[in-house]
Formats: structure tokens, C-alpha cells, sequence
């Protein structure tokens, strides 16, 4: 039996991470939406059960941009913080990294919600009719989310989520979807 060769590997993409560091496993993602294992078996496995991440991975090839960092809940109910990065010297080839970690500055799942539609540009009233909730529900939770982001205002939160991909995909609630998110996704 022989090695099977290494992977393309991405500018900071951990060689010998372990699970004591959040690491959990990465997959190739061809720009046809074909998936290969790249650090063992599991990142194909989720992929293969996750065409939506597949489509993130190719929607990022067909833009020509270089990486893009997300928050995505699995079918589990596990957090996975998800970089999909264009591999090095082969434009047609994204390795996706997928880490499982609670959402970043210790928000909750729906202050994430919150976090992801301030930086799509909707108002209160927007946020509350897609999460199905009230407008004072959802200020109370971006009071709390900028306190947590450490920053007085909901553009500074919108810059924060944008800057460290401390958005959610897919986008929550129901309506259409946020092409101004889109634009916004953080870049590697």
C-alpha cells in the first residue's frame, strides 16, 4: 500500500493540529463540486452530506477570490467555524477547513443571527420580522452583542463580523436573501 501524497495546503492551514485545538478536519472542493479527502476521511464525509458548504466552496472559485471565513451549524447541531480557502497554484480547487468551536466572542446562537442580518444592513424591525420575534427582543440582543464585540455601535459590529467571518451561512430567518452579506464576507 502506498502514501497517499500530500494535499495543497493553504498559507496557515495547521499540518498536525489536534483536537485539543478546536481542529476538526478539512476537504477538497473541485470548482465542478467534487469533493476529495484531504486530511483524512471525516471533512469529505461532511461535505458529501453538506451540499450547501460544496456550493459556498464553488460560488468562492467562480468569484476568483481568495478565501472567505463563516459560521454554519451542522445537521448535528455543532458549531463549525468554516474557512474555504482557493488552493495555492490551482484555481480550480478550494480546500474547506472546518473547525468545531462555539460561536466567537462567546455570543449565543441568536445574538449570531443578529450579528449576521446587522451586517447585511437590516434594521431592528427587519431583524425581528425574519427571526420571527420582537423588535425590543431584538434590541436586547444587540445590546448585548456589542457589549460582547466590545464596540458602542451596530456599524462597528457590521465591521467586526465582515473583517473576522463572524457571520452565520446560511443567512437566518426567513426572506430574501442579503447580496449586501455577500459583499461583505470576510476575506483571508
Amino acid at each position: 500500500m502506498t502514501a497517499a501524497a500530500p494535499s495543497p495546503r493553504r498559507a496557515g492551514a495547521p499540518h498536525n493540529a489536534s483536537a485539543d485545538d478546536g481542529y476538526a478536519c478539512c476537504a477538497l472542493v473541485s470548482a465542478a463540486g467534487t469533493v476529495e479527502e484531504a486530511s483524512g476521511p471525516e471533512g469529505a464525509h461532511v461535505l458529501r452530506g453538506a451540499p450547501a458548504l460544496v456550493g459556498y466552496a464553488r460560488a468562492l472559485l467562480a468569484a476568483g477570490r481568495p478565501a472567505v471565513r463563516f459560521w454554519w451549524r451542522s445537521p448535528q447541531a455543532e458549531w463549525l467555524n468554516v474557512t474555504i480557502a482557493a488552493v495555492q497554484g490551482d484555481p480550480d480547487q478550494a480546500e474547506v477547513t472546518l473547525e468545531r468551536s462555539a460561536p466567537p466572542y462567546d455570543l449565543t446562537s441568536r445574538e449570531l443571527d443578529v450579528l449576521t442580518l446587522i451586517a447585511g444592513g437590516l434594521s431592528n424591525q427587519e431583524i425581528a420580522s425574519r427571526l420571527f420575534t420582537s423588535p425590543k427582543t431584538v434590541s436586547t440582543h444587540v445590546e448585548h452583542l456589542l457589549h460582547k464585540l466590545g464596540t458602542p455601535t451596530r456599524a462597528g459590529a457590521a465591521a467586526i463580523a465582515a473583517e473576522q467571518g463572524a457571520v452565520r451561512l446560511p443567512v437566518p430567518g426567513r426572506g430574501h436573501r442579503l447580496e449586501s452579506l455577500a459583499d461583505r464576507k470576510s476575506v483571508v
